[in-house]
């Protein structure tokens, strides 16, 4: 996300946070810099991960196994656009507790509302 979109769906995200603390944060296109703020965000505690992995999508798979080697850390994958419509398949998808893909910025705010629902579980 870059730019007014990203803007949105971060402020869409603080205000839906239902109570929770909510980190947003910045674009990384480097897969090895995605792999050490995960590492970084587990050894500090972080609850779960909602992320659209954009251009990981398609080749993030050492991305893929960094979120299944954190055994405990639920993740929602999603997405502003369908990516079955596209006809594409995410490497990150399996990784995954659900994906939320094609409402376009509700997305975001539906995934904070199935990560919430997990984490209540």
């Amino acid at each position: 996300m870059a730019g007014t979109t990203a803007v949105r769906a971060r402020w869409a995200l603080i205000d839906d946070g239902q109570g929770a603390r909510i980190q947003t944060d910045r674009w990384i296109v480097i897969e090895g810099e995605a792999i050490a703020r995960l590492y970084q965000e587990v050894e500090d505690g972080i609850d779960g991960l909602i992320m659209n992995p954009a251009g990981f999508t398609y080749s993030g798979f050492a991305l893929r196994d960094a979120i299944l080697g954190c055994t405990d850390l639920p993740y929602v994958e999603v997405h502003i656009g369908n990516l079955e419509k596209r006809g594409m398949k995410s490497a990150l998808a399996n990784a995954a507790i659900g994906v939320v893909a094609g409402f376009g910025l509700d997305s975001y705010r539906l995934g904070l509302e199935a990560m919430v629902a997990h984490l209540e579980d």
